[in-house]
């Protein structure tokens, strides 16, 4: 059109789609100006391509017949043709990359915005050192305008070179510092306290965001309150120990419904078996009686032979007798240890209490490891007598102390001629104030506490044990039932590679 446009000679169907044109409309003579959406681009670019010959990736708002608007990539290229001077032009439509474009540019103006107004100092950090970007409150925190902090380099920030050489390795170590709290300096000189993190933006990367909190007003309020603040987590442990306990006790709750349903499962086809032990035992004594007679018409071989027999059929069901009542014990010990209990304390006595928890410990860890074998000594006090305790809670502080014990003896099971051997203890005496108590003793020859651990050994989840194994808090559980509960003591002596030995005081009558 004008010195602009001349016979349009050839155009396909994608241009044609793109410009929203029919399939057989004639573009000779077409004026091409309305489909430049911003006019103001269209004038440039031809003079452009009339002073150079070509235009190369143009980008250009078009406009389509129907009026809708469309984001092209123009190329035009002049082709001489002698008298006749012509061009090629080829378009490519790029509005999905520049919807692309403006919401890539849109989010990266919010996240400026985000950053720019957030409550803690952020900025981009290179590994060097080197800052690439500073929020107000970062440099509000330097005491400097955001031109000259980022001039700066992130080593001078630090109050103590101790503390950015411990930085510096663990970013080298772990690739990141997270929430760390430490001193910096700003640019008058003053010490601010910080909570500190230094992220990499993407693994491997050179660039880091950092993330500084100031934290000076609550470290002086922890300075002045800090009395204060012991009491406060002194009470807090006491609440936290309270809950370990109620969650564990939860925990036993389920187990011992659990145990007791798979007790009272077995002891209906146990009964039957040990019954008919019993019978079978008679059975076979009749058996004998009624067959003598005939058995003495035999040859001195086959007699011989018979009463063998039967002496074998005989001890057989006497093993079976005798493995079912073992058997019948344990699970009343599994019922007894599952009952659910009130918490209420009631005459309890000790002797039998201890040789339950005795059997429940020890058949415990046979069933988990078959091949362990222990030498279990008993010595009962027969003056221990009864006690107001709450059963279900000694027998679970007995039951964590043999297990532990029996851990204590397989650590040393490679040693050359070692034996696994425990000693359980009762003893009624008086204690330091004139009162009854009750003193249990629980000694083995396993591997033994050292001193540094002794100090820990109560502290809710210590544990020397492997990952997996020990949870720390069956002694801490242990101590508070012993002494906050029973109002008796706990105690531990050890020598390492010898003997450890736990000793229990407990009040034969509940403190009023």
């Amino acid at each position: 059109s004008g010195d602009e446009y001349g016979e349009s000679m050839f155009a396909n169907r994608r241009f044609r789609e793109m410009f929203g044109l029919g399939a057989a409309e004639d573009l000779d003579g077409m004026d091409w100006r309305p489909f430049f959406a911003d006019p103001e681009v269209r004038v440039p670019l031809h003079r452009r391509f009339q002073e150079e010959g070509f235009v190369k990736d143009a980008v250009c708002r078009m406009r389509r017949r129907d009026g809708t608007t469309f984001w092209a990539l123009i190329n035009y290229v002049r082709m001489d043709g002698g008298d006749s001077p012509s061009r090629l032009s080829w378009y490519y439509d790029i509005t999905e990359q520049k919807q692309a474009e403006e919401a890539l540019r849109e989010r990266e103006e919010q996240l400026q915005r985000t950053l720019e107004t957030a409550p803690i100092g952020v900025s981009f950090v290179k590994q060097s050192g080197e800052f690439l970007f500073a929020n107000s409150r970062v440099c509000e925190l330097a005491g400097l305008p955001r031109e000259a902090f980022l001039k700066r380099r992130a080593p001078e920030f630090y109050a103590d070179p101790r503390e950015r050489e411990e930085v510096y390795g663990l970013v080298q170590q772990h690739g990141a510092v997270r929430d760390r709290e430490m001193r910096l300096k700003n640019a008058r000189g003053e010490t601010v306290w910080a909570l500190f993190s230094l992220l990499p933006m993407e693994r491997g990367a050179d660039l880091f965001i950092n993330w500084v909190y100031d934290i000076t007003d609550r470290k002086e309020a922890e300075n002045a309150l800090r009395a204060e603040k012991e009491r406060t987590e002194l009470a807090l442990a006491d609440l936290e120990r309270a809950q370990e306990r109620l969650v564990e006790a939860e925990k036993m709750a389920s187990l011992g419904q659990l145990t007791a349903g798979i007790a009272h499962e077995l002891k209906n086809p146990l009964n039957f078996v040990n019954n008919f032990a019993d019978t079978s035992i008679e059975l076979l004594d009749e058996l004998g009686e009624l067959a003598a007679p005939l058995v003495e018409g035999l040859s001195d071989d086959q007699r011989e032979e018979v009463r063998e027999l039967l002496t074998l059929l005989s001890d057989d069901i006497g093993k079976i007798a005798s493995h079912g009542k073992r058997a019948d014990s344990i699970i009343k010990s599994m019922l007894l240890h599952a009952r659910g209990d009130t918490g209420e304390r009631r005459e309890t006595e000790i002797n039998a209490l201890v040789e339950e928890a005795v059997g429940l410990a020890y058949h415990g860890e046979r069933a988990r490891d078959r091949a362990f074998n222990a030498e279990i000594e008993m010595a009962l006090d027969p003056a221990a007598g009864s006690a107001e305790l709450v059963s279900q809670e000694i027998t679970r502080v007995l039951v964590n102390l043999f297990s532990n014990a029996f851990y204590a003896m397989k650590q040393r099971a490679g040693e050359a001629g070692y034996a696994p051997h425990l000693t359980v203890g009762t003893e009624a005496c008086l204690g330091g104030d004139g009162t009854e108590e009750i003193r249990i003793r629980v000694r083995d020859n396993g591997a033994g506490i050292p001193a540094e651990v002794r100090e820990k050994l109560f502290t809710p989840f210590y544990t020397t044990k492997p990952s997996g194994e020990g949870t720390g808090l069956g002694l801490s559980i242990s101590y508070d039932i012993i002494v906050q509960q029973h109002g008796g003591s706990l105690g531990v002596i050890s020598e390492p590679g010898r003997f450890t030995e736990f000793r229990i005081a407990l009040p034969r009558r509940a403190p009023r």
